[in-house]
């Protein structure tokens, strides 16, 4: 179990301590052992079975860094290592090639050990012989203050069901981001006396988590990874295989705040000083740092005669005290995109950093907001507003058609509050959820139907929703039922509904 019980003290919670099991797990070693290192655009490329025999990590482009990672939980699950050992070990190891914060650190450890354990359980499980002495299995929630409202409905009673039911097949722990769930097999005289659940629960798990698929035999293709990093066999399974097209939208990402990243390209080459573009120069002139050659023809293919100069990103980027700074310029020539990475400081310290990129899209130029970045200290300031507010004016001086995110953690609400909009489909996957939040406020159904019905294609509208002074809407946005969401905000149309909320909460 990922989950070790320090003490147990009489009407207190118990003390948890993350750790990979100390027992040797060998179905567990072996199948965490077999997954292959892939960055994170390869990785979106694959199917969501596919992705669980995979191994990736955000802000990681380099596979033996990745491959670096990989061995470290590998060697953890093996040795029964703490989380707290394996953070000191994987930061003395790997230093600023992956300098992370203890939070990401510790869903990564627990993500990738536990989906480990389960690999590792459910093949145990599913031996002809266990399943025919043990033919019932259990859903074993650990239930205190930090269960999840995913899993939480299902601690008592507890689920009970045949190994063959079909809910096990999407909802066979991890259930959803740093589960702790597991699941036990029962003999059928131990699952009468415990009580079978009369039907299969209702609830189920995040999207992309709880599924049985890719627990069998998978591998990548060979193309798209550092051959040095397959073994024999895995180079002679990869050679079979076709080559995975590179995905064209900005893959998703896991963030530590309110944005999510998505991976640093290759760093820039010098160049000679007479390719500079003008806009990578600041106010007196000067350069910050060596420009590729390719950054500068990329510049003029994204930007046009409209490209921002540092200083103009810098002032974009900064408001209420809290200050960016531009660190690097990088052209990812796979997904057509001009990224611009920078640091954020207040205070006199260094507070986060931020990673912003540019494109064009069905010859619009888009701006994502890869990824944010920021300390507790800097945060509370009035910081998103304000720079996002100074990042609109500036996009739309420069053309700008649309700015898109991922919409994660907190930013599931503030991002629609400000007018973000999630897609059609998207809208149409949520609607069944709200209605079922709504019911659980309190909402009678057919009015819980009606103001999902009214809603739902508005994140804003959602964001919105309210009863009996209850911020309903709010409280599903920051639910467990939504993990994320992409959204888009147009600004080259300022009747769009979204830009007009923008317009209202940020005074444009």
């Amino acid at each position: 179990m990922l989950v070790a019980l320090d003490t147990i003290v009489p009407g207190r919670a118990p003390g948890l301590r993350v750790s990979a099991d100390p027992v040797q797990p060998r179905e567990a070693i072996d199948w965490f052992g077999k997954k292959t290192p892939l960055d994170k655009a390869a990785w979106q490329d694959l199917s969501e079975e596919a992705r669980k025999r995979a191994f990736t990590a955000a802000w990681v482009t380099d596979l033996h860094v990745l491959q670096s990672v990989k061995e470290s939980l590998r060697q953890a699950i093996e040795s029964g290592e703490s989380f707290e050992s394996w953070k000191k070990r994987i930061r003395s190891e790997l230093g600023a090639k992956w300098s992370r914060s203890n939070a990401y650190l510790e869903t990564v450890f627990r993500n990738n050990v536990q989906s480990a354990y389960a690999a590792g359980r459910y093949k145990a499980q599913t031996t002809p012989l266990i399943l025919k002495m043990r033919p019932f299995w259990r859903l074993v929630v650990l239930l205190d203050k930090d269960t999840s409202d995913v899993c939480r409905p299902l601690a008592k009673p507890a689920v009970i069901l045949p190994a063959e039911d079909p809910w096990w097949q999407s909802n066979f722990p991890p259930r959803h981001h740093r589960c702790r769930s597991t699941v036990t097999s029962m003999s059928r005289r131990q699952a009468e006396r415990a009580g079978i659940s009369k039907a299969a629960p209702r609830v189920g798990a995040q999207d992309g988590w709880g599924g049985t698929g890719g627990l069998g035999d998978w591998q990548p293709a060979g193309e798209k990874i550092d051959p040095a990093l397959f073994n024999p066999a895995e180079k002679a399974a990869a050679k079979a295989l076709p080559e995975v097209e590179p995905t064209v939208e900005p893959p998703a990402k896991v963030v530590p705040v309110v944005e999510s990243p998505r991976p640093a390209a290759a760093p820039a080459a010098k160049s000679d000083a007479s390719t500079v573009p003008a806009w990578t120069k600041d106010s007196a002139g000067k350069r910050r740092f060596p420009i590729d050659r390719e950054v500068t023809q990329a510049s003029k293919k994204v930007f046009g005669g409209k490209a921002p100069s540092f200083d103009a990103l810098e002032k974009a980027w900064s408001g209420a005290g809290v200050n960016a700074s531009v660190a690097s310029v990088n052209w990812d020539d796979a997904l057509q995109t001009l990224q611009v990475n920078a640091t954020i400081t207040a205070d006199g310290g260094l507070v986060g950093r931020m990673t912003r990129s540019f494109r064009r899209k069905a010859g619009k130029l888009v701006v994502y907001h890869d990824y944010l970045e920021l300390d507790r200290k800097a945060q509370g300031r009035g910081y998103g507003a304000a720079a996002l507010k100074n990042s609109l004016l500036l996009y739309t001086a420069i053309g700008a058609a649309e700015v898109g995110l991922d919409a994660r953690w907190v930013g599931r609400y503030t991002w629609a509050r400000f007018g973000f909009n999630w897609d059609e489909s998207t809208a149409n996957a949520l609607r069944p959820k709200l209605v079922e939040h709504l019911v659980r406020s309190g909402v009678p159904r057919a009015e819980a139907e009606a103001m999902a019905a009214a809603t739902h294609r508005s994140a804003g509208a959602v964001a919105g929703l309210e009863h009996n002074g209850r911020a309903v809407g709010k409280q599903f946005l920051l639910s467990d039922a939504l993990s994320s969401w992409r959204g888009s905000l147009r600004i080259d149309d300022p009747e769009d509904p979204g830009y007009r909320r923008a317009e209202e909460r940020l005074g444009l």
